[in-house]
């Protein structure tokens, strides 16, 4: 009783100590983007002023063509530079929100992860507070959201790891096989690997390799405890490897082999 009283004290001083550092971190970096996205919005209007200018002197549909382009650029940079802030206050949301929840349910499932849970989202308020600079757009919070959603569905499944049996184990193998029969045929190659499937034109692009090394995982965690699912974790793996070899993804092929 001690033990878990203590715990739960430790567990509320990392909430508050984590949520004091993310919101006062959120804070510092949106005062010190402002000024530096209006200073770039006002430089990609004076080029769009500048383009315009130039478009009323083209003397070919080639020349126009070009700037119509370039002045479209420059407007969708400014559009992305507007709704940045946006993104990235909706994206902390989702942080704070995963450790208020992580904090609810580890009282009521009677389990302590706060000091990782704190780590975690410390960590990633640190990663969008330098990626802002650069970009933040509405592909980072749909990326943040799927990654909480396959974080709690990885949580679920590993607690119910020891109650899973056969059938499960094999259809995390046969999950595999479908991923990779997925990525042969939908996925685009991009700078030479064919490892990235696009949603819609211009879109979100996310590897299937990073679900089936999750899946990989889960089936090495299980596999230990029966000789013949040692044999079908090894061959699975195998089989990722050179699936991927032949994708040209030569890095998610190294892991798998390993």
């Amino acid at each position: 009783m001690l033990n878990r009283t203590k715990s739960g004290r430790t567990g509320t001083i990392l909430l508050v100590f984590s949520l004091a550092f993310i919101l006062l971190l959120s804070f510092f970096t949106l005062q010190e983007l402002a000024p530096v996205s209006a200073e770039r919005i006002a430089g990609c209007k004076e080029n769009i002023a500048d383009l315009e200018a130039d478009k009323a002197n083209a003397d070919t549909e080639e020349e126009i063509s070009a700037i119509d382009e370039d002045i479209k650029y420059y407007n969708n940079y400014i559009a992305e530079r507007e709704n940045r802030s946006k993104y990235f206050i909706i994206a902390i949301a989702i942080v704070v929100f995963v450790l208020l929840f992580g904090y609810a349910y580890q009282k009521i499932a009677k389990a302590y992860f706060m000091t990782q849970l704190t780590a975690l989202c410390i960590l990633t308020t640190i990663g969008f507070s330098f990626k802002i600079i650069h970009s933040f757009n509405q592909n980072d919070v749909l990326y943040l959201a799927l990654s909480v959603a396959a974080a709690i569905a990885a949580y679920v499944i590993v607690r119910r790891m020891p109650k899973m049996n056969n059938i499960m184990f094999y259809l995390l193998v046969a999950a595999v096989a479908l991923l990779l029969i997925v990525n042969a045929v939908f996925a685009e190659t991009i700078k030479g690997a064919k490892c990235w499937i696009r949603f819609g034109e211009g879109g979100p692009t996310i590897q299937v390799s990073e679900f089936i090394k999750a899946l990989l995982v889960l089936i090495g965690a299980y596999s230990y405890q029966k000789q013949i699912r040692v044999v079908v974790y090894y061959f699975t793996s195998l089989v990722a490897c050179v699936a991927y070899l032949a994708f040209k993804d030569l890095g998610s092929a190294i892991v798998f082999f390993a």
